[in-house]
């Protein structure tokens, strides 16, 4: 596979260029505070603790599982394929740049009908791992989304 030449970061690429909108996308996606695009999806991380299996001593009839850590999983975004595609940009960014370069901190907004803000998840060093292409399909009249998967270093959720 031939290096392909990676225009430079912040994320959009091109200043005052905003992402298209619909009233449907009620979830706007910020990168480093710069509005980057809006989702009809996200998917939260699923917060799973691990656990580490201990067998008691002496009469061996009991079992302790004792907390080792939380596994906070990944944040997906689902984005309808727009003209420029922030997402993808910034995947191939992170696969060819190195993962140092596209680590963002990630800030998702969700909106109620009204568009006000009503809660919001800010992610640390979101860096993204998996982009998932739209099914093209002529016959279908649903509209093509894209996904873009990240692994983080941690989330909070921020008061309005």
């Amino acid at each position: 596979m031939l290096p392909i030449q990676i225009p430079p970061i912040p994320i959009p690429p091109i200043p005052g260029l905003m992402p298209e909108s619909h009233p449907s996308f009620r979830y706007t996606v910020l990168v480093d505070g710069v509005p980057f695009l809006y989702c009809s999806e996200v998917v939260l991380p699923t917060l799973t603790t691990e656990i580490e299996t201990v067998k008691e001593g002496g009469l061996m009839t009991y079992v302790h599982k004792l907390p080792k850590g939380v596994d906070a999983g990944t944040v997906k975004l689902k984005h309808a394929v727009a003209h420029i595609d922030f997402m993808l940009t910034w995947y191939m960014i992170a696969y060819y740049g190195g993962h140092k370069i596209a680590q963002r901190t990630l800030i998702i907004v969700m909106q109620d009908s009204l568009l006000i803000p009503v809660a919001r998840w800010m992610f640390n060093d979101a860096l993204p791992i998996k982009w998932t292409g739209p099914t093209l399909q002529a016959a279908s009249s649903t509209i093509s989304v894209e996904e873009l998967e990240l692994a983080h270093s941690g989330f909070i959720v921020t008061p309005m």
